[in-house]
């Protein structure tokens, strides 16, 4: 599983509209899902407070080729959410005297190098271990033995104490409860967590499911399978995913285990509580902390929320509790990267503040196409989740929007020209380039550059030419993002390149265009947190304007009628 980053709630009160005060909470989420379904949305969700489920239902569809929807008991790959169960084993196999969180690694394993004797079992539940993310991909077939040699091999990325989310360290916890136990690990943790808890529907390959019952992963509206079909479940479960990610559930098992944690039934109240301690910030500036298999924060009411979250790039899902006035959410998608976690956050919103809904009138005034003063153009509408979506397909409006007070002019040239070759280079089928480019070896992108244009001109039609819209950074420089319009016969493609210095780390795919959200913030004004700006609706007369602070400035565009 690849490292994602982990839910934060926002429960905060809107401001641009009144709400409908003698609506149920309830009905302001299913009118919610109701519209995320027809902008795109699939998946699972369940909502429960004091102990009553309030919601359990499924929406759009699981398998679209099939015209199977989701339901309430569809299976889905639950992604990261499986390294909260990895901790639990550890607790438990503490709770039976068999080891403990400070254990160091050379306990378990003989061959740990020199470096990573003294590594503790807290400080990989913690990721606070310096040990890398990933070791290869989801999909790759390989032994306990040689996951363990790469992972002993592997430089460590810090010293230890440092906060850094690794797969790989929940992989080695799994380890740990093999070497400890005699067992394999999904069946000590079926047998002393996941039965006991009342979960039938839970694990990797032990249930017997019906296959029917699985969800589909979709990327971009293409299909991809299921997880269990792609990472060759049936050959027994690789150690890229084996504990820190992968296993399938439902969002009944899942609330059934939020049930037993609840009632001290599975772990004892000491245990829990080192479970849900916050022992480190997840990184610089962030208001969330990690403690073994969570993410934990305080909302605004001073309540703490437990939550994680987890996805493959197909598969998204979120389970989010608020134990003091016993509050939990679950939600599920097959469509990532369309539809992210914001499901569950959107749910605890409408659950738990006086979260006003965008009004249908503001929508109508507000939602078109605008125009800067240099004749550039930008559309704007609203989403389910009330954000404004600017669709920015001229350079001009992405790097005022997009761009950030941190932009080094020279810089984001060399990411323009970088990223204009890179692709260029993949177009034309020469890996070597691109994998010189990328900062990548040649075995990560064969297949991709391989199919790449013959995959993009099947659909589109042949490929005439290419524009990057410009590079913006991120975190005071520390990322770069390059957009880039294809061009074809029958229309655009869309990708944004995301460096890390002179490393390539990401190639999303956008098929709506290159997007950028805004949050609301009340009073007509929207803000992008990623990158400080913010934008206000307003009339000048009878026309529809929209002015933008960027980098100290104020710019107006206004809206027009084509």
């Amino acid at each position: 599983m690849k490292a994602i980053n982990i839910i934060i709630f926002l429960l905060c009160a809107g401001g641009i509209l009144a709400g409908e005060e003698s609506v149920a909470p309830e009905q302001r989420v299913e009118r919610y899902l109701t519209k995320a379904t027809v902008r795109g949305y699939s998946g699972s969700v369940l909502l429960a407070m004091n102990g009553k489920i309030l919601l359990k239902n499924g929406y759009g569809m699981a398998d679209t080729e099939k015209a199977f929807p989701f339901k309430a008991d569809t299976i889905f790959d639950i992604g990261s959410i499986t390294k909260q169960f990895t901790a639990a084993c550890i607790l438990k196999l503490e709770m039976e005297e068999k080891l403990s969180v400070n254990d160091p690694l050379s306990k378990f394993f003989d061959a740990a190098p020199q470096d990573k004797k003294t590594l503790t079992l807290h400080q990989l539940l913690t990721h606070t271990a310096g040990m890398v993310d990933g070791l290869g991909s989801d999909e790759e077939m390989i032994s306990l033995d040689d996951y363990l040699k790469k992972a002993f091999a592997a430089d460590l990325i810090h010293e230890p104490g440092k906060y850094e989310y690794s797969n790989a360290g929940y992989s080695i916890l799994a380890a740990v409860v093999e070497k400890t136990t005699g067992e394999d690990y999904e069946k000590y943790l079926r047998e002393k967590l996941l039965l006991p808890a009342g979960m039938k529907e839970t694990g990797y390959v032990l249930p017997q499911w019906d296959k029917a019952r699985m969800a589909t992963g979709y990327r971009n509206n293409r299909r991809w399978g299921t997880t269990f079909e792609q990472s060759q479940y049936e050959k027994g479960v690789t150690w890229h995913l084996k504990g820190n990610g992968g296993i399938h559930s439902t969002v009944s098992d899942l609330y059934l285990w939020y049930q037993a944690l609840r009632k001290n039934e599975i772990l004892t109240e000491k245990a829990k509580q080192k479970y849900f301690t916050p022992y480190v910030q997840e990184g610089e500036g962030v208001d969330s902390s990690y403690g073994y298999g969570w993410s934990i924060r305080l909302d605004e009411q001073k309540h703490k929320t437990i939550s994680h979250n987890g996805g493959n790039g197909y598969f998204m899902a979120t389970m989010a509790m608020i134990p003091e006035i016993d509050f939990v959410v679950i939600a599920s998608t097959n469509r990532n990267p369309k539809n992210k976690d914001v499901i569950a956050e959107r749910i605890a919103q409408l659950m738990l503040t006086d979260l006003k809904e965008l009004d249908d009138s503001f929508v109508t005034q507000y939602a078109g196409t605008y125009r800067l003063p240099s004749g550039s153009r930008f559309s704007v509408d609203f989403n389910e989740n009330d954000r404004a979506v600017f669709h920015l397909d001229q350079s001009e409006p992405w790097v005022m929007l997009g761009g950030d007070d941190s932009d080094n002019k020279k810089t984001a040239e060399q990411f323009d020209a970088r990223t204009s070759e890179l692709l260029k280079a993949a177009l034309s089928g020469n890996v070597e380039r691109v994998s010189s480019l990328a900062g990548l070896p040649v075995a990560e992108l064969s297949e991709m550059v391989g199919n790449f244009r013959k995959r993009l001109e099947e659909a589109n039609g042949k490929w005439k030419d290419l524009e990057v819209l410009g590079s913006v950074s991120r975190r005071k420089g520390t990322f770069y993002l390059t957009p880039v319009r294809l061009l074809f016969e029958r229309g655009n493609e869309y990708r944004l390149a995301v460096w890390k210095g002179e490393t390539l780390v990401d190639l999303r795919e956008s098929p709506e265009g290159n997007t950028k959200e805004f949050e609301p913030q009340g009073e007509n004004r929207f803000r992008a947190e990623s990158n400080n700006r913010t934008v206000e609706f307003g009339m000048d007369g009878a026309v529809a304007v929209l002015r933008i602070t960027a980098t100290g400035q104020t710019f107006i565009a206004q809206k027009i009628n084509d």
